[in-house]
């Protein structure tokens, strides 16, 4: 008997959504960062100035026959696929009816596409915080998709299931360098949700460790194989520490004597200087314009040294100038929010002619938007979002014992709020994208859960299995 093979509506939405963006911006809108990684794929000699994950991975791609537009179309597709896959799983936890999870997944997809958000252009940037976003949808989406499969035994496509998780919680480490935290919060998920598949424990072990091991094998892949040069960028964020503690207290210069002073004192720019002192050393992004002063600081021998004195004898300084960085990243003001155009390069990269009108009209209207003084909240600052996750996780905590899906998605929940909470201990710029992985993740679980409310009430007294 033959059966009739049918599309779902939101599956077509990803494919046409995903190329339309795509050919918009063919080949893609690259920032400095991602003609970095380019042109080290293309050189094949690797530094870890910035991640060097992609520039792997663009490396092989390359080699394999494939190109820098065949690429970024690749990950379009795995951004909207994710989006959608995410928020199917999501509605699914929450036992909504086929139909309606499809309507949900169409329309957030929809309006995640509408100038109200920037995540169309996301997925054509070559970007690390862009892969590291569809790291994330897919290792939640696999998490929850194993979770469904309400079988006690563990079945072959399990296995398979578990495997790709773990791959994919090793990429989520290993394409920025403070992702790496999410470790914990992921492994945890992970594990709760195999210990309700009733894995033995020698399994979650193995599970748990899988990833750090891998991860671990990587590190030591970089540098004593592929010969990584080091380029020792942890040296940014404490220049960004250091000149924002002189410029937020001179004091510290007077009392501690120390040489890092006569680079910063009376040399950053007030375009430089964030709220009451706190400085974020680029102004745009998308330019080559850096504070001179800072970049003196950042190669000056005594930055290390003259760091720890300084958090050692001002520690409540170090404090007050990390939470005005964080603080200023959080909000709107403005800023550098997403890449619209290609650095200018001698690569030979440069967007297609054939859309510029429309391609105009599109960053035009996300201008606009991050311009409203309502709009720019929802849109275009990561503050709101780190709220209603606070929120959410509050409402788990009340709702937990009523079914343990509650217990689960608070774990979801931890996941972006991990992420924000890393750039308190290392921030090297305020720069929106830097955290948009974690607004994107919480706006689709936001739509998912509040889209389920109703499906919620009917079905609340389910449990899921213990």
């Amino acid at each position: 008997m033959k059966q009739n093979f049918r599309v779902s509506a939101s599956f077509l939405i990803c494919i046409i959504l995903g190329f339309i963006v795509w050919a918009l911006f063919y080949p893609g809108a690259f920032s400095v960062d991602s003609l970095y990684a380019y042109n080290e794929a293309l050189i094949g000699r690797f530094t870890d100035a910035r991640p060097p994950l992609m520039a792997f991975v663009l490396f092989l791609f390359f080699k394999a026959g494939g190109t820098i537009g065949l690429f970024t179309l690749v990950e379009c597709l795995l951004g909207y696929l994710g989006v959608r896959n995410l928020l199917l799983a999501l509605t699914d936890l929450f036992s909504a009816s086929r139909a309606r999870r499809e309507g949900i997944a169409s329309a957030g997809l929809l309006l995640l596409s509408s100038p109200l958000s920037p995540m169309p252009v996301y997925f054509v940037t070559l970007w690390f915080d862009s892969w590291l976003a569809i790291f994330l949808l897919w290792t939640l989406y696999f998490m929850l998709a194993l979770l469904k499969n309400r079988g006690d035994a563990i079945s072959r496509s399990d296995v398979i299931t578990i495997i790709i998780i773990g791959i994919l919680i090793t990429l989520v480490m290993l394409v920025r360098w403070n992702s790496v935290t999410l470790y914990p919060i992921l492994i945890l998920l992970f594990c709760s949700i195999l210990i309700r598949r009733l894995v033995p424990r020698r399994m979650l072990i193995l599970v748990a460790m899988s990833p750090l091991a891998a991860y671990i094998l990587f590190l030591f892949f970089e540098y004593y194989v592929a010969e990584v040069k080091a380029m020792h960028t942890e040296r940014v964020s404490l220049a960004l520490d250091l000149a924002s503690m002189i410029v937020y207290e001179p004091s510290i210069c007077e009392t501690l004597k120390l040489q890092s002073c006569e680079l910063v004192n009376g040399k950053i720019t007030p375009e430089f200087v964030v709220g009451d002192g706190a400085i974020d050393h680029t102004i745009n992004q998308g330019l080559r314009w850096m504070e001179p002063a800072f970049i003196s600081l950042v190669n000056h021998k005594s930055l290390t040294s003259d760091m720890l004195q300084a958090a050692m004898h001002f520690p409540g300084t170090y404090a007050k100038v990390k939470a005005l960085n964080f603080l200023d990243y959080m909000t709107p003001r403005p800023r550098y929010y997403f890449q619209s155009f290609i650095h200018p390069n001698d690569l030979g990269l440069y967007l297609n002619s054939q859309f510029d009108s429309v391609r105009t009209r599109y960053i035009a209207l996300l201008h606009w938007v991050y311009s409203h003084p309502i709009l720019k909240m929802l849109s275009f600052a990561h503050v709101t979002w780190m709220i209603l996750d606070l929120g959410g996780l509050l409402y788990c905590f009340v709702m937990h014992r009523h079914s343990s899906r509650y217990a689960l998605l608070g774990l979801i929940l931890l996941v972006p709020l991990a992420y924000e909470l890393s750039y308190l201990l290392a921030l090297t710029a305020s720069d929106f994208r830097f955290m948009y992985p974690s607004t994107l993740l919480t706006q689709i679980i936001t739509i998912g859960i509040v889209a389920t409310l109703p499906e919620q009430r009917i079905s609340g007294a389910k449990v899921l299995p213990p």
